[in-house]
């Protein structure tokens, strides 16, 4: 099985599968707890302004599987990989709720034009920001 340990090998296998695409893609790719992949899947398609996505499509192939950890992912058509700030907050709330269901989310890359960014790398993804950014959220 393939290991994504680092930003490297993380961001390579996501441009491998999405830099292609000429419509805005978000895949989530599951990870056991040695991060190897067991498990992909596109969990939404864009419309061309908008995607909608829902939490429990994104965690439902993991849970399924038994996956410890998640990579999201998903491409920017028009080459621009920087994260939007929706990007960023979808992502954090995401987070949480992968805490809850003890699924961490191991980075968000954002891929296009042979270019990519990485939320984590970004520090967006840190514990102690997603609790913050998302305090709004209780269950």
């Amino acid at each position: 099985a393939i290991k994504l340990h680092n930003e490297e090998t993380i961001s390579n296998y996501v441009m491998a599968k999405l830099s292609h695409k000429q419509q805005e893609y978000f895949m989530v790719v599951v990870l056991d707890s040695e991060l190897r992949v067991i498990g992909e899947e596109i969990v939404a398609k864009g419309s061309g302004t908008e995607m909608s996505l829902e939490p429990k499509d994104l965690f439902r192939k993991a849970i399924k599987i038994g996956g410890k950890y998640v990579i999201l992912a998903h491409n920017h058509p028009s080459g621009d990989v920087r994260a939007s700030k929706n990007d960023i907050l979808t992502t954090q709330r995401l987070a949480k709720v992968g805490l809850f269901l003890g699924i961490r989310v191991a980075d968000h890359i954002i891929v296009g034009n042979g270019e990519y960014s990485s939320m984590t790398y970004a520090n967006e993804l840190n514990l102690e920001k997603v609790l913050k950014a998302t305090q709004d959220i209780t269950f």
